[in-house]
């Protein structure tokens, strides 16, 4: 028996083997049929007839070479090449991104373009940042539906020059299902929490379950405010649009200030940040300017406001204040004069903080002014000679006007007791036995002769 059953089995598997292989042939012909069929809508949307498409003439290959032109000379552009993403609805969340950047001549008429165009469309402006130093630049947010989102970044770059462009899509759908099966877990575990906190009698237990209850509703609440946040960013595509000043790209401007004091010009450069000096002296004021940044400065002003001192009284020893390229230096000298103590017209004996002010302007940006401010302290000797005779004559009669100043105030404050110390000066001398006689008391008349 076991003989005659073998012939079977492999009957059965052998017509198992046919199927399959008839079904793979099936399957490549429907592909070749499928492919087929694109070529032939192909040909038919270029203009031309089936029967002249399937003849395979030459006329239909150099139509088809045309239409493929456009989209060679976009990608020889760079920018310019329009984006494959597309936001149909495939049955996925997807969270579509864009950064556009374009260069333009007037920055605040293409942001009122950028902002008309996107509102045409539906979208929104959700912010906007603008700034005008050190050049006019305006960024522009905006929020517009997924199926509108390529004609947006069409229209967009076409307001400028592009410069730059970026797009972005995000699956979320498993983050979507993911805070979705939470959130009806969290649910189910606060209704049953709730449940349980109604039928609980014991203290202890409500606490506990009012605690437990309380963690998870927080938690629900923040499952929730995650999926609202990414199902906005589905339900709306971002568009951020970066416009530019075209032709005012500005390079990074710096300038550093170091000012000197020395004796002399060999000694000032570089110098002392304070000075000692003598009451009738000299000493020569060094300032150094370095172009620290990447571009020339122009303009270059030296000012002093203490001792009321402007470019033009500086010496100029290196470079030259009309230009300073990056990396160049600047010395100005002014020659301090030291007259009893005082630096024009400013009394250095206790200290004097020369201060020093330097403005340049960017070559590329002639509407900003850099700036840098530095100080530093002359000190005049204060030791004085021996007094002569005006300087006697005028102590003398400095100490006499002291002292009569110190006799007014006592008599001043003594003149209201006036009365009372001379009562108290003939009471003292009434009790003492004094002679001392009122002036209203008259004289007794003289004793007369009786013989």
């Amino acid at each position: 028996m076991r003989i005659q059953r073998l012939p079977l089995r492999l009957l059965l598997t052998a017509l198992a083997l046919m199927l399959v292989a008839a079904s793979c042939g099936l399957d490549s012909d429907d592909s070749t049929d499928s492919g087929a069929t694109s070529d032939d809508s192909a040909d038919d949307s270029g203009g031309e007839d089936f029967d002249t498409a399937t003849t395979g003439e030459a006329a239909d290959f150099d139509d088809s070479t045309d239409a493929e032109e456009p989209a060679a000379k976009d990608t020889e552009d760079g920018l310019a090449v329009p984006t494959a993403l597309t936001a149909a609805d495939i049955g996925r969340d997807i969270v579509f991104r864009a950064t556009v950047g374009v260069a333009v001549d007037d920055v605040s008429a293409a942001g009122r373009e950028a902002t008309q165009i996107v509102t045409s469309l539906g979208g929104i402006v959700f912010g906007q940042s603008s700034t005008v130093d050190p050049s006019p630049r305006t960024v522009l947010t905006f929020k517009i539906l997924p199926e509108d989102f390529d004609d947006a970044l069409e229209a967009l770059a076409g307001v400028g020059e592009l410069v730059e462009q970026t797009i972005s899509a995000e699956d979320v759908t498993d983050r979507v299902v993911d805070l979705e099966s939470r959130i009806i877990t969290s649910e189910a575990s606060v209704l049953r929490l709730r449940g349980f906190l109604e039928g609980a009698t014991n203290v202890d237990i409500i606490a506990d379950l009012e605690r437990q209850l309380l963690d998870r509703e927080t938690t629900l609440e923040t499952l929730r405010g995650q999926l609202r946040t990414l199902r906005d960013q589905v339900s709306l595509a971002t568009i951020t649009l970066t416009i530019t000043q075209a032709g005012r790209e500005t390079l990074p401007a710096d300038v550093d200030l170091v000012a000197w004091l020395g004796d002399d010009e060999a000694d000032a450069c570089p110098g002392h940040s304070s000075l000692d000096v003598s009451r009738d002296d000299k000493a020569v004021l060094c300032i150094e300017i370095e172009n620290t940044g990447d571009v020339t400065l122009t303009d270059v002003t030296i000012e002093s406001t203490e001792l009321r001192l402007r470019v033009d009284d500086f010496e100029i020893a290196t470079g030259t204040l009309d230009s300073l390229d990056p990396g160049d230096r600047l010395v100005a000298l002014f020659d301090l004069d030291v007259t009893e103590g005082r630096v024009q017209r400013r009394d250095a004996r206790g200290g004097l903080f020369i201060d020093v002010r330097v403005e340049a302007t960017p070559a590329d940006n002639p509407e900003q002014t850099l700036e840098a401010l530095t100080d530093v302290v002359l000190i005049a000797d204060s030791d004085t000679p021996l007094p002569g005779f005006g300087d006697a004559f005028g102590g003398g009669v400095a100490t006499l006007a002291a002292i009569g100043s110190v006799l007014l105030i006592v008599l001043g404050g003594l003149l209201p007791f006036i009365p009372f110390i001379a009562v108290a000066v003939w009471f003292v001398v009434r009790r003492r036995g004094g002679t001392v006689k009122p002036l209203d008391t008259p004289s007794p008349p003289p004793a007369r002769d009786t013989e």
